[in-house]
């Protein structure tokens, strides 16, 4: 996991609404091998998703609404489902119903939106060493936690393709803080620690990201 857990990335990068997304309507089914046509489905074995349905819809055959299914990919536009991870498919529909959409579970790919930031966060952090430890507290940098939680935000905009009503306003706002964003991976990239010491009135050195050396140190709280 990156330098922020999904509530930080929620509070700190876009808020759990943003990502609540209409379920994608089915194009078609075959009752007899339960194999569903979705065009560019885009799901894994590692997803999770449900089975809603629209207004007048009828679910499959002993489908439950809302309850976690696994999709088997077939290839790009059909799939199958299993009860449980890395089972069996289900064989048949006695009847494939009519009306009814597919939910999937977004955070797999936040996570991994999360942990390619941190990846990219790192490599900017010149003046310290990798990877960064947390403090007494069991707490990262709140500059990291912040910084790792909209940037992957970002990216889950740009691959997770939501839009409701919540969604908006939440990522203008993101927008908005991407050039101060990149302003402080420059300055971390040009030597600037995470939390330098405050400016003093002498000439003396002492509050250079490396005063003594070359040499990239760990990070502690509010001091190096």
């Amino acid at each position: 996991m990156g330098y922020c857990t999904r509530d930080e990335f929620y509070q700190l990068g876009l808020p759990a609404t943003a990502f609540s997304s209409c379920a994608r309507v089915i194009e078609s089914v075959d009752a007899a091998t339960a194999t569903i046509r979705l065009r560019g489905h885009g799901l894994s074995v590692l997803d999770d998703i449900w089975f809603e349905n629209t207004s007048g819809g009828l679910l499959p055959t002993a489908i439950s609404e809302f309850v976690t299914y696994y999709p088997i990919p077939v290839n790009f536009n059909f799939f199958r489902v299993s009860l449980t991870r890395n089972g069996p498919p289900i064989d048949s529909w006695e009847s494939p119903g009519h009306g009814w959409a597919i939910a999937h579970d977004p955070e797999r790919r936040i996570d991994m939106a999360i942990d390619e930031a941190q990846s990219r966060i790192d490599q900017c952090l010149t003046a310290h060493e990798l990877p960064i430890k947390r403090d007494a507290l069991g707490k990262y940098p709140i500059e990291l936690v912040g910084m790792n939680a909209r940037m992957a935000a970002r990216q889950a905009v740009a691959t997770l393709q939501f839009e409701n009503e919540y969604f908006r306003t939440a990522v203008d706002r993101l927008t908005a803080s991407e050039a101060s964003d990149r302003e402080m991976l420059t300055a971390w990239r040009n030597g600037l620690p995470i939390n330098p010491r405050p400016v003093d009135s002498d000439t003396i050195p002492d509050n250079a990201p490396r005063a003594e050396s070359n040499d990239p140190v760990p990070w502690r709280n509010n001091t190096l």
